[in-house]
């Protein structure tokens, strides 16, 4: 599974949860703006993976959350729920930010580290979904720019562990509406929309 920070009172399956609620959450914002969606996470008890040679052995690495594809081409986000640190700076557990950096490079196709601010909504357990909460940024353009490292408790494996945490400062990150409304060109209201909302996999609720 991909990993999720550790509260004081961890629940591994509440914060599998907590994170594929928000996955779904944003790509019900990216089916109204008109992208098509393929969650890789979600419906998962594991993290989805890719795999690839090495010389004479398999090798494999975590593929990021979501993939879209829009009339510019196909990009992938990793998803995140949570709120600036006392710093004001976002984290990501370093071996995560590699394996999403690899993936870039080898691809050739654009990967995001995006995140919902739920200190805007409500809290960690807060239900409200504005696209105004969302930000967004390139791992390439975070590379070699984090400000601070730390080593946090976080779930690996569906165990208990400690990860290097990178962390990058707010304005690294471009509103998520400024991101996907210059991808697709506008489209009437309420189709994609009302996809995502008819899709089971999608379900808000869920």
């Amino acid at each position: 599974m991909h990993s999720r920070n550790l509260g004081d009172s961890p629940n591994l399956d509440r914060d599998r949860n907590l994170g594929a609620y928000w996955e779904r959450q944003f790509c019900r914002l990216a089916g109204a703006c008109g992208y098509l969606i393929l969650p890789q996470q979600i419906g998962r008890t594991g993290a989805a993976r890719v795999f690839y040679r090495d010389a004479e052995t398999w090798q494999e690495r975590i593929l990021p959350d979501i993939t879209l594809w829009s009339p510019k081409g196909c990009e992938h986000h990793e998803i995140k729920h949570k709120s600036p640190t006392r710093h004001g700076l976002y984290g990501l557990e370093k071996y995560r930010f590699d394996d999403l950096l690899w993936f870039s490079r080898k691809s050739k196709e654009p990967v995001f580290f995006t995140i919902h601010n739920h200190a805007l909504s409500g809290g960690r357990d807060g239900r409200i979904n504005s696209i105004a909460h969302w930000v967004t940024a390139r791992v390439d353009d975070l590379n070699e720019r984090w400000t601070m490292r730390s080593i946090s408790p976080t779930w690996m494996n569906g165990e208990r562990a400690t990860s290097e945490v990178l962390y990058w400062p707010q304005w690294l990150f471009q509103p998520l509406a400024r991101h996907l409304s210059s991808q697709v060109p506008p489209r009437p209201r309420g189709g994609a929309a009302a996809i995502a909302k008819g899709s089971g996999l999608l379900n808000p609720a869920a």
